[in-house]
């Protein structure tokens, strides 16, 4: 018997599921390449390499993101609601990055020389002037992502940046592996990995009905307005997830640093599941073709607190074999990963009621708590990783995470009347249907097993 209220769901829950699941699918395939590649990188460099190549990647990644004025967010919005064509989308989204990266990035590469013997001095200057290369070539392949997402395309999607996945960890075994080109190879086989993805990208846009070339210059005023909002939310939300790594590589040293980031990309395991709903959700609320969606929202929420929570238990527990597979040194991360996971709950869980709100046009709240989260972070690291190390950025992260959730959780309330039991209360019927669909999915593995 079907538990009450699950089984009768609406074809337009049904379609938002499969939605989730088929994205899940493919965020599954990027995970296991990307799980592979930094294992593969430790396993060659250790963790002082290991540190220096993500440090490098997120110095790229923080330049990326403050030239990204939010444009991408209000081009998604704009094709869900068929306001433009993708063509038209990318025309106007090349205009003011290029504009962008023409100011900035000489700038920038100025500036990171000065600091290169300051702050960055183990890492090769060459690399981090590949890292600013990248930049480019990255704000790329996020507007061709923004358009594809904004026509539902998300499975897809996730398909073609597993593809990604799969062709950086290629370009590893080759740079790393085989020509020992160390740090620089594998920040060129994240590029190539980058560009291969474009292609994928490009071949499933070119596939679909476009109006002619041109830029919406009328378009500009509305994608900007929403744009600061967004920006605002995903430069602190951004910098919150990497600026902990970066000050720990600051103030001690690159083989904490190296530690660290295998800590962190054990612990961001379990936000699949939330980085799934979040791209799904936020165009499809958008379009306004959900209108349950606070319900909608709250049973994907309760849903998102069940699976990362059983997750992080089993994290815990698998936790130090887990980290000996990158290395015996790297059990030195055990506690920061195990610090790490009530962190990554909390942050789950609001990333899906911040989606909604951002879907509604509602970006005050979103970013009221990545700021809060992210000032949490500052404060905390400073007093934090000194006496604790790499365990005292991972607790400073939880209590910044969860300090954001709340702020969320007001704000979702406040918008919806949806309250903390509707969202975090999980049910017994959904426990049971679940227990019953692992069931399924296990007899069904057997049986194609047996056969």
């Amino acid at each position: 018997m079907n538990a009450p209220g699950l089984a009768t769901r609406p074809p337009a829950a049904r379609t938002l599921t499969r939605a989730i699941s088929l994205t899940l699918a493919g965020q599954g395939g990027m995970l296991l390449c990307s799980t592979v590649s930094s294992l593969l990188v430790a396993r060659l460099l250790g963790p002082s390499g290991k540190g220096v190549l993500s440090t490098a990647i997120i110095v790229g990644g923080l330049v990326g993101l403050l030239i990204e004025p939010g444009l991408r967010a209000g081009v998604i919005r704009t094709i869900a609601a068929g306001r433009a064509g993708w063509r038209e989308g990318l025309a106007t989204m090349a205009l003011v990055y290029g504009v962008l990266c023409i100011l900035v990035l000489p700038l920038l590469a100025v500036l990171l020389w000065n600091a290169h013997g300051r702050w960055f001095h183990d890492i090769p200057y060459a690399v981090l002037l590949l890292a600013l290369a990248g930049v480019p070539v990255g704000l790329f392949e996020g507007s061709l992502t923004a358009l594809l997402i904004g026509q539902q395309r998300m499975p897809e999607v996730s398909g073609i940046w597993a593809l990604e996945r799969a062709g950086a960890l290629a370009g590893l075994l080759l740079l790393v592996w085989l020509s020992r080109w160390g740090v620089l190879g594998g920040m060129l086989a994240q590029l190539g990995g980058t560009v291969l993805g474009i292609g994928l990208l490009w071949h499933l846009l070119a596939r679909m009905p476009a109006a002619t070339w041109r830029v919406r210059h009328d378009l500009l005023p509305a994608l900007l307005r929403f744009g600061v909002l967004w920006y605002a939310r995903n430069l602190a939300t951004s910098l919150n997830y990497r600026l902990d790594a970066l000050i720990v590589f600051i103030l001690i040293g690159p083989y904490e640093a190296g530690l660290y980031a295998v800590a962190v990309s054990l612990a961001e395991l379990l936000q699949q599941l939330p980085s799934s709903i979040d791209a799904v959700l936020f165009p499809r609320v958008s379009r306004g073709d959900m209108p349950d969606a606070a319900r909608s929202t709250a049973r994907l929420s309760r849903c998102t607190v069940l699976v990362t929570v059983l997750g992080g238990v089993a994290l815990a527990l698998l936790a130090r074999p887990l980290l000996l597979l990158f290395g015996a040194q790297f059990t030195q991360g055990y506690w920061a990963l195990v610090l790490l996971l009530p962190g990554m709950v909390v942050l789950g869980q609001s990333k899906v009621i911040c989606s909604d709100m951002l879907g509604r046009g509602e970006g005050r709240y979103p970013a009221l708590a990545s700021w809060s989260a992210l000032l949490g972070t500052i404060a905390l690291d400073c007093i934090l990783i000194p006496r604790w190390g790499i365990a005292g950025a991972a607790f400073a992260s939880t209590i910044a995470y969860s300090m954001g959730a709340f702020v969320a959780l007001r704000g979702y309330r406040a918008m919806t009347g949806v309250g903390v039991v509707a969202l975090y209360g999980i049910r017994p019927a959904e426990i049971a249907l679940g227990a019953q669909r692992l069931g399924g999915l296990l007899l069904r593995a057997r049986g194609r097993a047996v056969h």
